[in-house]
């Protein structure tokens, strides 16, 4: 398993991220609006593992895992896990990134500046614009599973020259963070 975590994080190391803006509708989940496409399906995704905060002015200090995640111009940025599980295995991983707005998501988060980020690791594309009350597809592709693997770990990296960003990861009400839908 460590081999190919290695050789698809060396693959995908250096590319980032275009998400493609869902529109921005609304439709009703758990007596909560959510952005269009910003639920989930609850038998066939995964969440985030592991957040690890990392500090450009502090690149000596570990931080060590967190529940938050911490990004904030061109200074911390947070290292996202994901473990592809092997009912991956010849299926489609759907990589999305919900950011509902503080209301839909029933709990306060901080979102403030502009929404440049950059992805790097595990997507496509150049820097992104991201808001709140949207859910972004980030990246489709085959999860990777080969027969006999346990899982397969994934390694991103999010940071941004103008926005802070800080949440904890949650599915409640209309969820918030990174997760993979399999299909």
């Amino acid at each position: 398993m460590t081999t190919l975590t290695l050789i698809f994080f060396l693959f995908l190391g250096s590319i980032t991220a275009n998400p493609i803006a869902l529109p921005h509708r609304y439709h009703k989940s758990h007596g909560q609006e959510c952005p269009e496409n910003g639920t989930l399906d609850h038998t066939n995704h995964f969440s985030v593992q592991n957040m690890v905060p990392v500090s450009a002015s502090q690149p000596t200090v570990a931080l060590g895992s967190s529940i938050t995640a911490l990004i904030t111009p061109n200074d911390y940025c947070t290292i996202f896990n994901l473990v592809v599980p092997p009912s991956g295995l010849n299926k489609t991983c759907n990589l999305e990134l919900l950011i509902p707005d503080r209301e839909q998501a029933g709990f306060n988060y901080m979102f403030a500046g502009p929404g440049h980020f950059t992805f790097t690791g595990y997507a496509f594309g150049p820097p992104s614009l991201l808001t709140t009350g949207n859910a972004y597809v980030i990246n489709v592709g085959p999860c990777g599973i080969q027969p006999g693997m346990e899982g397969m770990e994934v390694i991103g990296l999010l940071c941004s020259n103008d926005t802070t960003f800080v949440y904890q990861q949650s599915e409640r009400k209309c969820p918030i963070g990174f997760f993979v839908t399999i299909t």
